[in-house]
């Protein structure tokens, strides 16, 4: 069994473990990613949603040659979307393949059980609250953009983002630049300018059961221009070419001073996205900051590939930060215990008051 094909059965066996994927919206989610020549050598689709996923994968590892290598790394990018944090377990398996001498059971990987630490915190909320939510959920947007390398199609990138201002999204800027894997070069400019006059957009993709809907049909915006972008910051601001629907109110920012938290857990950090491209869900539980610093927060709050770009709110539902992605807590750094598990790996985002100085003037932003 080769390297390649180890790596994506360890992901498939890891997708089987979970209770409850949903393998309807994981064979779309990875058909939809595939450039069309690849997606017509794949089988016809069954009556089994998780048989089907694996014939899927059986002809992607028949492909020969980089086109096959290709396939299958999108094949394992849509997995890493559907595990989030789980997929750090299956790395760790496979870098205990290459060495015996590591331990990869998630006790030693990932989390480490300690005594239970409760946290002292008070979680009631007024009413309202919901209201609030609600309408501020109306501001974020799934997004979809293509992958352009010149003239050639390599699929799509899906991320989150929200509105700012007349018809202006928010978003990463890994989303709009959708080159997110392993030795990609950076895209040009003229290729992130194409990328976004193809990308679409939808307000309203949300569903209302967990087993959801295929993404939206006939709600999209199509393209955008870059307003304003920041790499290092890694946040993007776009201009929709159609209007944004009218039930959308841009967002409010809170740009002052955050509680000191050093592993104390005083306050919390919301989060209205689209993990793995799936409809509108939040991020409201088990959602402690972790640390703060002068340009990016930490959070335990759950998100997935397809997040990024995501608003992170307090509890008054204004934002604190943009969601950008995660990292590996250092070994030894004993604070980073959240409901009695010692954390492998943390959420990230960057300072609502980090991109609020850095905007051109012609950006403005609601503070709150």
């Amino acid at each position: 069994m080769t390297t390649r094909e180890a790596e994506a059965r360890q992901y498939f066996a890891a997708l089987t473990a979970l209770p409850t994927e949903p393998w309807t919206l994981l064979a779309s989610s990875l058909r939809a990613k595939l450039p069309p020549p690849v997606r017509a050598k794949l089988p016809t689709p069954g009556t089994v949603p998780i048989a089907s996923a694996k014939r899927d994968l059986d002809a992607l590892l028949d492909l020969p040659g980089p086109a096959g290598d290709a396939a299958v790394a999108i094949w394992i990018e849509v997995a890493v979307e559907r595990l989030g944090r789980h997929a750090d377990l299956v790395r760790a398996r496979l870098s205990a393949a290459r060495d015996p001498g590591r331990d990869p059971s998630l006790a030693a990987v990932a989390e480490g059980v300690e005594r239970t630490k409760f946290e002292q915190r008070d979680d009631l909320v007024l009413a309202a609250w919901i209201d609030q939510a609600r309408a501020a959920a109306d501001a974020v947007a799934y997004v979809e953009v293509p992958r352009r390398f010149g003239a050639m199609d390599a699929g799509l990138t899906t991320g989150t983002a929200f509105l700012v201002g007349p018809d202006l999204l928010m978003t990463a800027y890994h989303v709009v630049e959708a080159r997110d894997r392993p030795k990609e070069a950076a895209a040009t400019a003229a290729e992130v300018a194409d990328q976004l006059a193809l990308s679409r957009f939808a307000f309203n993709y949300t569903a209302t059961t967990s087993d959801p809907s295929p993404r939206p049909a006939g709600t999209f915006l199509t393209g955008a221009d870059l307003v304003w972008s920041d790499p290092t910051l890694d946040v993007a601001v776009v201009k929709l070419r159609q209007p944004a629907p009218t039930t959308a109110a841009p967002v409010r920012f809170h740009t002052a001073g955050l509680p000191a938290v050093d592993g104390g857990f005083t306050f919390v950090a919301n989060i209205i996205q689209h993990p793995a491209g799936e409809p509108k869900q939040l991020g409201l539980r088990n959602n402690a900051v972790w640390k703060v610093d002068d340009a990016r927060l930490y959070y335990f709050t759950d998100t997935r590939g397809g997040s990024s770009g995501a608003p992170v709110f307090n509890d008054a539902w204004a934002v604190i930060a943009v969601h950008t992605g995660w990292e590996q807590i250092a070994a030894g750094a004993n604070d980073a215990i959240y409901l009695g598990r010692r954390q492998a790996v943390v959420n990230r985002g960057t300072r609502a008051s980090k991109i609020a100085a850095a905007l051109p003037a012609s950006v403005a932003l609601t503070i709150a």
